[in-house]
């Protein structure tokens, strides 16, 4: 359809071509448009009237008649409304008529607005088909067609507004309001948890007629209005990486994809879900609560079990004699969570039981068919700030306050002070797999595991323990994972923990696999936040004192609070001699919150960016002099204590206002917002201070060269999960060992070569890991250091064969364990400068430019490095501006279980400039070979783009007198960033009301 409409966009007879193709680019994706049909379009608007069709949309406005033909070989044309009626039993859609319109003076356009720029469905979408006398005020001649959808089910046409128009001057100022009244009256959308609000669709929907008049009106419009009746033009997006690199180090610090990445893009990668069935394998699916807040009254699994291939449910009562039903490390965690519920439902999603069957979908059905009762049914409480004022917290697992200096004092001393409240939201781990988990008895009585876990050793032991098995029994082992972002962490000891109770009740192989929607269901999310702050600085913006209360919703559990960690990234860049620091863990009837990439310091950092923009703002000054006026300069000490003996953070935002041309691009956004009334840009320059930590961080690395080739193999203690860690490794092997990568493969980890491992998170695996493989590295080279210098221009097969005839052992074993003096061990330093435009009308916006400059040290290897910088950046800004969670209210079910509501950010959503740089010639004294990580740090530089969009929103507020201070909380969906924007339809007009 697209291809048809794009061919005929020159014919004249069918001047609507043109729109509708833009309309249709905008629908869904290439593979979903080549998939899908217009007619299934239409049959799904039939089958459920709430569905906002494109397809509906489009033919609606030009007044398309549908050919149907019935069974009996009968043929009748339908127009669409008559459609909607018609029982189609019996019946298919042949073709559409499109109608020609030759008059030359019908005007016609349709718009969508979605919550992401593409492979989204509509809030509301808009067709408008109107004939004008231009020479007349634009008069209506004759009744218009109005077409909305995302309002109700039931209405389709805004049929009151249309006579209103018919005959009337649609230039006439008087007209537009009036139609606009109309419109507000005559829209009343319907209420629902996981759509828009009713008060955004409505005034969308006003906004984009408003839109369509300014097009079909121009000669009525002031220039500075122009802009509304136009639609964000986006070109195709750009890059541009710099870095520096050392080629005499290579093929350390060499560019390079790493060897996996063909098969990975290629999908010949095989994940755990991929793998061969075993013999006698089994398939196993969770059952799961339907309400977040009661007791289990019964269950009844006997519909399931009289499915055929269904074998067995399994339930609290099924554990072994001495067998725990608790899924959290006794060595590591203090509170118990049971991976079956005995009795209490803490949250919707909570697992009940398990139901094998021969295959994963009649697993699933029969999950289904489970009948669960409950009984002491209470309202779930969901949201924080209820929570908070509720006083529902959890007790004795919070440090102290961090205190430095005397921040009542300051603040209460000082000439200026600000006081307000922020808050920002979860965020669903999208991985390319779900948790999943294998199971096998062994033939001598243990468990063998296959996991998608983060932590192999945490895994080891829980399915000990539901077994009631020694330890040493339980056989881990992980080859890579499609994804991780902490959620496999913790989360997947549930889920091996139940397979492995499956395999065991079984006594054959069981794979547990969770479907995408129970996984977005149980697992749970980023941890949301609200900080309450007051902060005391002086006329010049800098500060004097900050006190920040903040609480983190930990959901049901608060076994992976990540909230004292925020102690070491509040402070962000910004030295101040006076700062209190109270967290509080609070309780929720939601999944248990997890880690979640650079936990802690996303919500950290946008707390304090936002008393910054606070200050600046009360102050009515630029946020960059504000924030250059607090920045951390070398040997100053943090609010955690540490002292900054290497700091770099002023260079670089010095370096960055220059090569972003920071200054004169700020004075053109200034000059665009002064010419247009409804777009407008914003550009924002935010720092970073990312501590890192290694205290505690064991890892157990083994090399082995092998003597009849001297090919050689490592096996470390960290788990690939898509960050590049086994091509590092492979790296630093070669440089230190003087040998072609190609000789270098790195095997699967697992409990036993791997014991004693820690979690595979926080940035730091992939260096210390690489710190394993070089220590391992200079033991061996140690060992074989005799047997060389008895050798002449030896080859390295040479060398190894000598050194096996000589008994010098091959293989070499270390255990990172990193004690620092600090919390952190170094600081990652970076900034971003983001600019973005924003149409004021429907909130839509999308990211013109983006800079980074990121000190990584002396990268290992810059192409992963800059996939890091960028895949960060990119999660941050689905975290920012397109990933919200809606849960029912009632039953506290997960809305957004799926990706038709719940919204990653995609191709589109990508900066149109996007331009990395790795920060040259700065090698890192404290990192391993000179390094720094990269895989959490550049996920917090996207407040960048939050408080690029928020100060497009104060340009518009600016407009209309109201240029003080507000929060933008996060994340800012497209409705957020209209209703931020102030807009009202009183304000859709031709003219500035002087004129």
């Amino acid at each position: 359809m697209l291809e048809f409409f794009e061919s005929n966009a020159d014919n004249t007879d069918l001047p609507y071509f043109t729109a509708f193709a833009r309309h249709m680019k905008q629908v869904a994706t290439h593979t979903v448009r080549n998939i899908a049909s217009w007619a299934g379009s239409l049959m799904l608007k039939h089958k459920h009237p709430d569905f906002v069709s494109d397809i509906f949309t489009l033919m609606e406005t030009v007044d398309a008649m549908l050919l149907i033909g019935s069974a009996d070989s009968s043929e009748q044309l339908y127009n669409l409304t008559d459609f909607l009626d018609l029982d189609m039993k019996g019946k298919v859609i042949i073709a559409a008529m499109l109608p020609k319109f030759t008059d030359g003076v019908t005007h016609i356009n349709t718009f969508r607005v979605s919550q992401r720029l593409q492979n989204s469905h509509g809030y509301v979408t808009a067709g408008f088909n109107f004939k004008l006398d231009a020479t007349k005020n634009y008069t209506v001649t004759t009744i218009p067609r109005i077409v909305f959808q995302g309002i109700t089910s039931t209405l389709n046409r805004a049929t009151k507004t249309e006579s209103f128009l018919s005959g009337k001057a649609l230039g006439d100022a008087a007209v537009l309001k009036g139609a606009l009244d109309m419109l507000g009256a005559e829209l009343n959308p319907s209420s629902d948890p996981v759509l828009a609000s009713p008060e955004y669709r409505r005034t969308l929907a006003q906004a984009l007629f408003y839109k369509f008049v300014l097009q079909v009106c121009p000669k009525a419009v002031d220039p500075v209005f122009a802009s509304g009746g136009s639609e964000l033009e986006r070109p195709v997006s750009s890059g541009i990486q710099t870095y520096g690199t050392h080629k005499d180090e290579y093929p350390l610090t060499e560019p390079m994809a790493k060897r996996a990445a063909i098969y990975q893009t290629t999908g010949e990668l095989r994940f755990l879900a991929d793998e061969r069935l075993l013999q006698d394998e089994v398939y196993a699916a969770f059952v799961i609560s339907d309400v977040g807040n009661a007791k289990l009254d019964s269950v009844d699994a006997s519909p399931a079990l009289k499915m055929t291939g269904v074998y067995k449910f399994i339930s609290a009562e099924d554990f072994p004699p001495e067998g725990e039903n608790n899924f959290m490390p006794s060595s590591t965690y203090g509170v118990k969570e049971e991976i079956f519920s005995s009795g209490n439902i803490l949250y919707a999603g909570q697992p009940i039981g398990l139901i094998v069957a021969s295959d994963a979908l009649t697993a699933e059905t029969a999950a289904s068919m489970v009948k669960v009762t409950y009984k002491d049914v209470q309202p779930p409480l969901l949201n924080l700030r209820e929570a908070v004022e509720q006083k529902s917290f959890f007790t004795g697992v919070m440090p102290d306050p961090l205190v430095k200096g005397d921040p009542d004092g300051a603040i209460s001393k000082s000439a200026r002070r600000v006081s307000g409240s922020i808050e920002c939201g979860a965020q669903y781990h999208f991985q390319l797999e779900t948790q999943t988990a294998r199971c096998c008895p062994a033939d001598d009585g243990g468990m063998n595991v296959q996991a998608t876990t983060q932590w192999i050793d945490g895994t080891a032991e829980i399915v000990a323990k539901v077994l009631n098995l020694p330890e040493s029994s339980a056989t881990v082992e992980v080859k890579q994972l499609g994804g991780a972002f902490g959620s496999k962490i913790s989360r997947n000891f549930q889920v091996s923990g139940a397979c492995a109770l499956a395999a065991y009740l079984m006594q054959r192989p069981v794979r547990l696999q969770m479907d995408f929607h129970t996984n977005m269901k149980s697992i749970g999310k980023r941890f949301p936040f609200l900080a309450n702050y007051e902060a005391g600085f002086t006329e010049d913006g800098k500060l004097n004192g900050v006190r920040i209360f903040f609480y983190g919703d930990c959901g049901a559990s608060p076994n992976d609070n990540i909230i004292p960690f925020m102690y070491t990234w509040l402070d962000n860049a910004y030295f101040c001699e006076n700062w209190n620091f109270t967290p509080q863990a609070v309780k929720t009837n939601k999944p248990s919150n997890t880690y979640c990439r650079a936990p802690g310091s996303v919500p950290a950092q946008f707390i304090i960016e936002t008393i910054m923009e606070h200050i600046a703002k009360s102050l009515k000054m630029d946020p960059v002099q504000v924030r250059m006026a607090n920045m951390y300069e070398k040997g100053q000490v943090t609010a955690n204590g540490m002292k900054l003996d290497y700091c770099n953070i002023r260079p670089i935002v010095q370096q960055l206002r220059l090569t972003s041309d920071f200054d004169s691009r700020k004075e053109k956004v200034l000059q665009f917002n002064k010419a247009n009334r409804w777009k407008k840009q914003g550009i924002s320059l935010i720092p970073t201070r990312f501590g890192l930590a290694w205290q505690g961080a064991y890892f157990s690395v083994l090399v082995s060269i092998y003597h009849s080739d001297g090919t050689i193999a490592i096996e470390h203690g960290g788990i690939e999960v898509g960050q590049g860690i086994n091509q590092k490794v492979s790296q630093v092997c070669a440089y230190e060992l003087k040998v072609p990568l190609s000789l270098i493969r790195v095997k699967k980890a697992s409990s036993i070569g791997n014991a004693n491992s820690i979690t595979t998170g926080g940035s730091i695996t992939s260096e210390l890991n690489a710190l394993g493989v070089q220590k391992c590295c200079e033991i061996l080279k140690a060992r074989m250091a005799g047997v060389k210098e008895r050798m002449v221009n030896a080859t390295w097969q040479e060398l190894v064969t000598q050194c096996y005839k000589q008994g010098v052992d091959l293989s070499a074993r270390f255990y990172t364990n990193p004690h620092d003096k600090y919390d952190c061990h170094y600081n990652v330093y970076a900034a971003a400068v983001a600019e973005a435009e924003v149409d004021v009308l429907t909130g839509q916006s999308q990211l013109s430019r983006v800079d980074i400059l990121y000190d990584c040290g002396e990268s290992m290897n810059p192409d992963i490095d800059i996939g890091q910088v960028e895949g960060g950046f990119m999660m941050g800004l689905g975290y920012h501006l397109t990933e919200k969670m809606k849960y029912d209210p009632h039953t506290g079910v997960a809305l957004t279980d799926g990706t038709w509501d719940y919204k990653p950010p995609l191709p589109k959503n990508l900066p149109i400039d996007f331009r990395i740089a790795l920060l040259k010639d700065a090698p890192n004294p404290l990192g391993v070979l000179r390094s720094k990580a990269s895989g959490e740090p550049p996920l917090v530089l996207t407040t960048s783009a939050l408080f690029a969009i928020k100060h497009a929103a104060e340009a518009a507020r600016a407009d209309i007198q109201q240029d003080t201070y507000f929060p933008l909380n996060s994340p800012a969906l497209v409705e957020d960033v209209q209703a931020a924007c102030l807009v009202a339809p009183s304000q859709f007009v031709f003219k500035e009301p002087s004129a």
